[in-house]
């Protein structure tokens, strides 16, 4: 089991490239889905804390597309624009 379910499933269920969102519904739909989840807040804070993360790995998978990365820090730098700056 993934040590964190409810970013993941935010990931694949809407910033995914398979889902066809357009960014911005994408985003307002992140924004509700914080406003009604402190647990999904919750979790992106601590996986930007764990060091042991991989982002490239999180953010391009078998199960979902959302960013490609050049690099960890690369992916990283992604996953902050969409994610923690909401927060």
């Amino acid at each position: 089991m993934s040590q964190y379910p409810s970013l993941e499933n935010i990931l694949s269920s809407l910033f995914s490239v398979q889902t066809g969102l357009e960014d911005d519904d994408a985003s307002a739909a992140f924004r509700r889905a914080l406003a009604s989840s402190p647990k999904l807040e919750a979790e992106i804070r601590a996986a930007f804390a764990d060091p042991s993360i991989s982002w490239t790995k999180l953010l391009f998978n078998d199960d979902y597309e959302v960013y490609e990365a050049d690099s960890e820090q690369d992916a990283r730098q992604f996953a902050s624009e969409i994610l923690e700056h909401e927060i």
